[in-house]
């Protein structure tokens, strides 16, 4: 028996020794190694500069989510830094919204906000806030689309590894 892999998916089979690979699978065994790929033009395993792209663009959708899901930023409309953290648990633009909907039905008291790392709670009227969440979706498009757009087309522009290497969050 003889150990045959997937030019795909490196998965490994056994056939008889005088038989031939079916379509699709080699007798040569992978270098296991990070990026590599069935080379179809040489008949052989190799790097694949494609997957490394395609690890890069993940690495950069990574960073980018872990931000929003923690950011915040300096608001020009209420002076402090506000939390502008989107995830599954937090979402900021949405509580200040919930605030802009029932600001009519709030006590005076309940009329506030609290910042990063301040305990104080800063009155807001109706205006503040509504320019508070406007300033809260621009940060996340403006400031972090924008630059995971970049990084993206950086990547798709690489044409070493280099290059590729060279690109951080």
């Amino acid at each position: 028996m003889k150990q045959i892999y997937n030019k795909e998916t490196k998965v490994a089979d056994l056939i008889e020794d005088t038989a031939t690979p079916p379509e699709g699978w080699t007798a040569k065994a992978p270098n296991w190694v990070m990026y590599e790929a069935w080379d179809y033009t040489n008949d052989c395993w190799g790097v694949s500069f494609e997957l490394m792209k395609d690890k890069k663009r993940r690495d950069i959708k990574n960073s980018f989510e872990q931000q929003m899901s923690k950011d915040s930023f300096m608001s020009e409309t209420i002076g402090i830094e506000v939390d502008c953290r989107r995830n599954a648990s937090d979402n900021d633009i949405q509580n200040v919204q919930g605030l802009i909907d029932d600001y009519d039905n709030l006590k005076q008291e309940e009329k506030y906000y609290v910042g990063v790392n301040d305990v104080t709670q800063f009155p807001l009227t109706l205006e503040e806030l509504i320019a508070l969440k406007i300033e809260m979706s621009r940060y996340g498009r403006k400031e972090l689309y924008k630059k995971k757009w970049m990084k993206e087309s950086e990547i798709n522009a690489c044409n070493t590894k280099e290059e590729l290497d060279s690109i951080k969050w």
